[in-house]
């Protein structure tokens, strides 16, 4: 569910939101198209800085923490800027913060990765192929269910909508424990008594 409401907000921002900009928010076809830049622009640059984060928590806190501290705070954050954005007046207002709220999708997506690495070991490109495609899901709704949410009840509802999946999953990586790994082979299990041993 965390990677569904990952991949429905940033397929919007990759489907819908040129129109939106030239359509509900009024700029011209050559403003919308320098303006789309700002989340692709956002989400390459918070990103790495999740996965920094993110990597520098697990130091300090461990797994679960390090890595659910970056999710949480970037679906949170995602979804403030999407639900603040949404009703912002000023239009380039409206861009800046849509754009961070794609940003810190990449932010807490960052935590996805690490966390798939962190509990699948050797098994993590099967692991992240189950995961991505709950992404991909997501991603395929967000398209066509953004123009449907839009025609019927506005634009502003209809990123309201990516923001609640955003809070969503935030509340689902509550649950979700990064040092658990799920599934431990003889060599890890060697590995890891290794590795107390020297500790």
């Amino acid at each position: 569910m965390a990677n569904f409401g990952f991949g429905y907000g940033v397929y919007i921002f990759q489907s819908w939101f040129y129109l939106y900009l030239v359509n509900v928010r009024g700029f011209s076809i050559m403003q919308g198209g320098l303006l789309i830049t700002g989340p692709f622009i956002a989400f390459a640059t918070l990103g790495p800085v999740g996965g920094f984060c993110s990597d520098a928590l697990v130091r300090r806190y461990g797994y679960t923490w390090g890595r659910r501290i970056v999710a949480v705070t970037g679906f949170v954050l995602a979804a403030l800027c999407l639900y603040v954005g949404a009703k912002a007046a000023n239009p380039h207002t409206a861009v800046v913060l849509l754009s961070l709220g794609d940003g810190f999708l990449a932010f807490a997506g960052a935590a996805i990765v690490g966390t798939t690495i962190d509990i699948a070991g050797s098994h993590t490109g099967t692991v992240y192929g189950v995961t991505v495609t709950a992404l991909q899901i997501g991603g395929a709704v967000a398209p066509t269910l953004t123009p449907m949410i839009a025609e019927r009840f506005g634009w502003e509802a209809a990123l309201h909508v990516a923001g609640f999946l955003a809070v969503v999953s935030a509340c689902v990586w509550l649950f979700i424990d990064a040092h658990k790994r799920i599934v431990t082979t003889g060599a890890e299990k060697i590995g890891e008594r290794r590795l107390a041993a020297v500790r």
